[in-house]
């Protein structure tokens, strides 16, 4: 990182000792703005409006003109090149862990199946932020990658700011994986953690435990491992070792001693995993939906040509029984027609798709744990308004038995809130 951050302030820096000069500065900071500028950390400090003013001095145009300009360029470029590419996202942020809510094994799982089952959808990019987690999650999102693969839709995957262990098995048999330049990735390796609670902590507690069991104590965390169970043990942490080397390997097309010496748990810049193959280029989400339509150009061009090889044959065969045929216009011309020569317009779907309110609304409302939230939230809110009430009744209610004499009072209003269903 200070590599990188070196080579681009290599002007203000020095251009032969900015390296050196910057170690020196991680010991010095923070910096003030004007202590910062000096030292050649920024070019120079400004306000807001100040730098709006500097970037127009320097020719640029307005954010509203720039926007009219694209779009004008957008569609002329649109009418060159053909119609648009259809690029699925799907997002996998967080720990990875295992069942349903927004990002869990299950949810991302079905995400994936139902982008490779939308007929309009011809490449995918699973954006991946996450430093992991648990190792059947990881293997069943895996899966589902491959399911996309066996459907025959491209899939990209691009790693956010982490996307190591875990976040990196799933992308494995990606067609390409992308990363920013400062994505932390790779941590290609297994942690295994046992809990052992001894019987001096018990002691020390004041409390007694008994076991019974039947079969292996392996399981129990009031066991502690020994001899063939502490061997079994590692063997399984080192199975699972040995198949996220093996994915990798099979997914990135390399060698299996090359992948040992990078994995062992190693933690890679994203520049650095370039050059040691386990990233294919350096881009974000951007750059990485541009990869994925070109690869599902790629794959509609090579189902024209399969159906014109197809549409060919038959005629062929009919010509030599002498049966007169006509191919398909739609497949012969139509089809060519409709394939752009290369990407222009790029549409991206996000999964899973937004559901539609009256269709969450129902679906919150067959849920029982959801019903009872809301019931309670309504309790507590007619609890607190009828409480209120009842107090400014019996305020008035003691003014007139102490003889204070009555004031007009403003009625306090009551909002009734939003009652909303999660």
């Amino acid at each position: 990182m200070l590599s990188d951050i070196a080579e681009s302030r290599r002007g203000a820096l020095g251009e032969h000792q900015a390296a050196s000069a910057l170690a020196r500065l991680v010991h010095l900071g923070p910096f003030l703005a004007e202590q910062a500028e000096q030292a050649g950390l920024i070019d120079g400090r400004l306000y807001n409006r100040q730098c709006g003013a500097l970037v127009a001095a320097n020719g640029a145009m307005g954010l509203t003109h720039y926007q009219r300009v694209k779009e004008i360029e957008r569609k002329r470029e649109v009418e060159r090149r053909g119609p648009s590419i259809v690029v699925g996202i799907v997002y996998l942020v967080g720990t990875i862990r295992r069942g349903g809510g927004t990002f869990g094994a299950n949810s991302v799982v079905n995400a994936l199946r139902e982008a490779a089952s939308d007929q309009t959808v011809d490449a995918i990019v699973l954006r991946i932020d996450s430093g992991g987690g648990d190792v059947v999650a990881s293997d069943t999102i895996a899966d589902a990658v491959k399911f996309v693969k066996e459907k025959g839709i491209p899939i990209v995957a691009s790693f956010g700011n982490t996307s190591a262990s875990g976040g990196y098995y799933i992308s494995t048999h990606c067609d390409r994986i992308l990363a920013s330049p400062s994505t932390l990735t790779g941590s290609i390796g297994v942690a295994a953690l046992r809990p052992f609670i001894s019987d001096e902590f018990f002691k020390w507690a004041g409390v007694n435990v008994e076991q019974i069991f039947k079969g292996s104590k392996s399981q129990s965390p009031f066991h502690d491992l020994t001899g063939d169970e502490l061997v079994r043990y590692r063997r399984q942490v080192d199975a699972m070792y040995a198949d996220f080397t093996g994915r990798v390997a099979d997914g990135r097309h390399m060698d299996p001693a090359k992948v040992e010496e990078i994995a062992r748990g190693k933690i890679w810049a994203a520049s650095d995993a370039a050059q040691v193959g386990l990233i294919d280029e350096l881009g974000g989400t951007y750059r990485a939906i541009h990869v994925a339509a070109e690869l599902g150009l790629e794959k509609l061009k090579a189902m024209r040509a399969e159906v014109l090889g197809v549409e060919r044959k038959t005629e062929k065969a009919h010509a030599e029984n002498g049966v007169v045929a006509v191919a398909s216009p739609r497949k012969l011309h139509v089809l060519p027609a409709l394939l752009p020569e290369e990407v222009g317009e790029i549409k991206v779907k996000t999964f899973p798709a937004p559901k539609p309110f009256l269709q969450r609304l129902a679906e919150a409302s067959r849920n029982e744990e959801a019903d009872a939230m809301a019931d309670a939230w309504v309790r507590d809110k007619a609890l607190r308004v009828g409480t209120r009430l009842l107090a400014f009744a019996l305020r008035g209610e003691l003014e007139k038995s102490l003889g204070i004499e009555e004031e007009v009072v403003e009625v306090p209003r009551l909002e009734i809130e939003e009652l909303r269903i999660r």
